[in-house]
C-alpha cells in the first residue's frame, strides 16, 4: 500500500492500523507535512506516548530541512573562511572603540591583553555570545604588538624567576647583585682568570 495516496479520511478510518514505521514511510516525502502533522494526530490518539515520540522526530525533521534549504553557503571551505572574516570585523572593531595603545598610544598593530593572565579564560572570544564575550573582555585593555610584547616579558620574568645564588658569577654580572658575598666572589674569579691568562 502507497501511504502518499491514501486520503486524510482513509487515514482517519485506519487510525488503528499506522504504525511508526509507516510513519518514516509517509514522513519521508518532505512535501507532505499537513499529512504528515495529521498522521501524528492519529498515532497520538491510539498511543500518546508515541504521538509524543514523532512530535519531537517531526520538528527535529523540519528545522534540520529549513537549515538546509536556507544555508547561505553551503561549501564547507568558503562557510568556514566567511566565520573567519566576520570574527575578524567584531574584534577589530572593538579595538577600535577601545584603542589606542594604553602605554604609548599607538594605533599599530592593536591586540588584546588581559590586565590580569590569571584571571583569563581564552583570548578567542569572537564568536561568543554578547554577554559572555562583554564579560571576559571586561577584563581586558587594548595594547600594541611591542607594548604588549614587553609586558608580558616582565610578567614571565617575575613568575618565573629564581632565586639569586650569592656568591656566583651569574648573580653578579646577570642579576646585577653588589652584596659583599657577590663582589668578594666576583674578584677571586677575576684574579684567577687573569691568572690563567697570564700562565
Amino acid at each position: 500500500m502507497v501511504l502518499s495516496n491514501l486520503s486524510n479520511e482513509r487515514l482517519a478510518r485506519n487510525r488503528n492500523k499506522v504504525s511508526g514505521f509507516v510513519f518514516l514511510g509517509f514522513y519521508s516525502s518532505v512535501a507532505k507535512w499537513q499529512s504528515a502533522a495529521l498522521l501524528m494526530q492519529i498515532c497520538a490518539g491510539s498511543n500518546p506516548a508515541a504521538g509524543a515520540f514523532w512530535h519531537g522526530v517531526m520538528v527535529c525533521s523540519v528545522a534540520n530541512q529549513r537549515t538546509s534549504d536556507t544555508m547561505p553557503i553551503k561549501d564547507l571551505e568558503e562557510r568556514r573562511k566567511y566565520q573567519r572574516e566576520w570574527q575578524a570585523r567584531r574584534r577589530q572593531k572593538w579595538l577600535q572603540e577601545n584603542g589606542p595603545c594604553v602605554d604609548c598610544g599607538s594605533w599599530r598593530r592593536l591586540e588584546v591583553d588581559h590586565v590580569d593572565p590569571s584571571t583569563k579564560i581564552t583570548h578567542g572570544v569572537w564568536s561568543w555570545s554578547e554577554k559572555r564575550r562583554l564579560e571576559e573582555l571586561k577584563k581586558c585593555v587594548v595594547r600594541c604588538y611591542r607594548c604588549h610584547k614587553l609586558k608580558t616579558a616582565e610578567e614571565n620574568r617575575k613568575r618565573f624567576a629564581r632565586p639569586i645564588a650569592h656568591g656566583t658569577i651569574s648573580a653578579y654580572t646577570h642579576k646585577g647583585c653588589r652584596c659583599s658575598v657577590c663582589s668578594a666572589y666576583y674578584k677571586t674569579w677575576r684574579h684567577r682568570k687573569y691568572v690563567r691568562v697570564g700562565n
